[in-house]
């Protein structure tokens, strides 16, 4: 049995895998937080791009040492896993410049992960 708490304003119902994956409930939640998650990291890479004075390529190569790295990410089509986004949010959260803003995307990560510079988590 899997657990799905609140679905869509519900009270907290359990269902079984098989329906689960029978609806496509379970695909439309991945991919609803993949989706998420894939806005949060380009807006991300967008403005540290901005703050660095340098291209989301060269934020790309930096951060995965892969300057297509965030063109490829914004095609749908093309997955990533959580791993690769707390790499990535912990990269721009090490190396964002002192002197600017971070984006709300970027401080909600750090808040969610109880991030701290210079500790590897």
């Amino acid at each position: 049995m899997g657990s799905i708490h609140n679905l869509l304003g519900k009270a907290s119902v359990t269902y079984p895998h098989s329906i689960l994956a029978k609806n496509g409930l379970i695909h439309i939640m991945c991919s609803a937080m993949e989706n998420e998650l894939r806005k949060t990291l380009l807006e991300t890479a967008a403005a540290f791009a901005k703050a660095s004075d340098c291209a989301v390529s060269t934020v790309a190569r930096r951060a995965k040492s892969d300057p297509n790295f965030f063109a490829r990410l914004s095609d749908p089509a093309n997955s990533f896993t959580a791993r690769t986004f707390d790499q990535v949010m912990r990269w721009c959260a090490d190396n964002w410049p002192t002197d600017k803003q971070m984006p709300l995307g970027l401080m909600k990560w750090i808040a969610a992960t109880e991030y701290q510079k210079g500790h590897a988590g």
